[in-house]
């Protein structure tokens, strides 16, 4: 179904008129009926309000399958990031930046330990032969 479509049935669901959904996210009935009929398209800002107006996820209201992350999906996460003032955004960069740095370091750690694994396995393979030469093998 459109957005549109999700839209006015889920709003009807609500008990709710266009102008009362419009008031509700301070909009105006001739913008839900466009939004509706999918002559426009809401902003993302204005999907966050209908979502937390009727009380229903993004995925609902747009008919999109998302992938999630628990219970909240990519979307949801979009519409938070823009809800977000600049300090807010700059110590989440912050964040994540950080969550990559350790991350990467993991996977040079990683990257690491299989190599010493190889090195040690070579070793005990030239140990083996060693003690086989020597006749020292107990194997």
């Amino acid at each position: 179904m459109s957005l549109g479509t999700n839209l006015e049935q889920l709003r009807k669901r609500a008990g709710l008129t266009q102008g009362e959904l419009a008031r509700k996210i301070f909009s105006s009935q001739k913008t839900i009926s466009s939004w509706e009929t999918g002559r426009t398209y809401p902003r993302m800002k204005d999907i966050q309000a209908i979502c937390d107006a009727l009380g229903c996820t993004i995925e609902a209201l747009t008919g999109s399958k998302t992938r999630s992350l628990g219970d909240v999906s990519y979307d949801d996460i979009l519409v938070k990031l823009q809800t977000l003032d600049i300090f807010q955004l700059k110590k989440l960069r912050e964040v994540c930046t950080e969550l990559i740095k350790n991350k990467e370091e993991l996977q040079a750690m990683e990257e690491m330990r299989n190599e010493y694994m190889k090195q040690i396995e070579e070793y005990e393979k030239q140990i083996k032969e060693l003690k086989r030469r020597t006749g020292e093998d107990d194997d």
